[in-house]
């Protein structure tokens, strides 16, 4: 019921030509298995440490993920299956693949984010190239420059200073591949977070 309403709201404000702030999206690749458990316990850690804005907690909607594309539904399009079906079919054409994950890291010295490496992030920015190829007509990217930021997974963001905090950089990551079978498409929220999902799409099995 919930997708279903989105759904349509979302294609009444395609036909309506209006772009307001739920029309955003954000296609991404969701943290499973033994890693998600990791990422769980990493983000845990630092809000006991500060005053996390992201956070996995139970009592929370925000979800663990990497970000492919995240944009907004192209005013000149009508039909939001359209767009629905040009993912799905993308994503029916990819193989299963490894996400490896590496250090912690903030986004820049004096950025209150921070993040979780991707290892392989040059596949994340191959597929993300591909995938535009495929959806440049019927998403418009948010204005930072999506296309060439390095895979991640955001921890944290902090309004105040990062102080104290040294010792999680030096933790060490046990589980760090996991299968990628699929992509999510969601409502995102702030601080680049995913609140719901009102899609999964499946890579081929074979």
């Amino acid at each position: 019921m919930i997708r279903t309403h989105l759904i349509k709201t979302l294609e009444s404000r395609i036909e309506r030509n209006v772009i307001l702030a739920n029309s955003k999206i954000n296609i991404n690749i969701p943290i499973e298995g033994a890693a998600k458990q990791e990422v769980l316990d990493l983000n845990y850690i630092l809000s006991k440490k500060k005053e996390n804005q992201i956070s996995f907690g139970l009592n929370n909607l925000q979800m663990p993920h990497i970000t492919i594309l995240i944009g907004y539904l192209s005013p000149t399009k009508t039909n939001y299956r359209i767009f629905e079906e040009k993912l799905r079919n993308f994503c029916l054409k990819l193989k299963v693949f490894d996400v490896e994950l590496g250090n912690i890291y903030k986004k820049h010295p004096d950025s209150n984010y921070v993040f979780l490496e991707i290892e392989n992030s040059d596949k994340i920015l191959e597929l993300r190239s591909k995938l535009y190829g495929v959806m440049q007509n019927e998403i418009e990217l948010v204005k930072w420059d999506i296309l060439n930021e390095p895979a991640h997974i955001t921890l944290g963001y902090f309004e105040k200073p990062l102080d104290n905090i040294d010792d999680i950089f030096l933790r060490k990551i046990n589980n760090k591949n996991y299968p990628s079978r699929r992509m999510n498409l969601s409502l995102p929220g702030k601080y680049g977070t995913c609140l719901v999902n009102i899609g999964e799409y499946l890579f081929k099995t074979n």
